[in-house]
């Protein structure tokens, strides 16, 4: 087995781990949120990172093969739901700044 096959197969036993992958799904919402929220963070910084917040659940996700499609939709669903929250707070400074 080479190198390279070996690290596929450690990549597959870490994310076919349904609970660590829910661990790490908590705490990318968790990240998500907090980010969002950041006053000091502006947003084109924020889309970059709900992007690779993105890319990284992408990524789990397609190397687990103990979950369903459906478990892994519900799992980006959660992600973009908390992302939407983006276009909400702006949407509010928006009225906030015209009023």
């Amino acid at each position: 087995m080479s190198k390279e096959e070996k690290e596929i197969d450690l990549a597959r036993a870490l994310f076919d781990n349904k609970t660590l992958v829910n661990d790490i799904f908590e705490n990318l919402k968790k990240e998500l949120l907090e980010f969002i929220f950041l006053d000091e963070i502006n947003t084109f910084k924020k889309a970059i990172f709900i992007q690779g917040v993105f890319s990284y659940a992408n990524l789990i996700l397609s190397a687990n093969q103990s979950m369903t499609e459906e478990e892994k939709n519900l799992k980006i669903i959660e992600l973009v739901n908390i992302s939407k929250m983006l276009n909400e707070d702006i949407a509010e400074n928006i009225v906030k700044y015209a009023n």
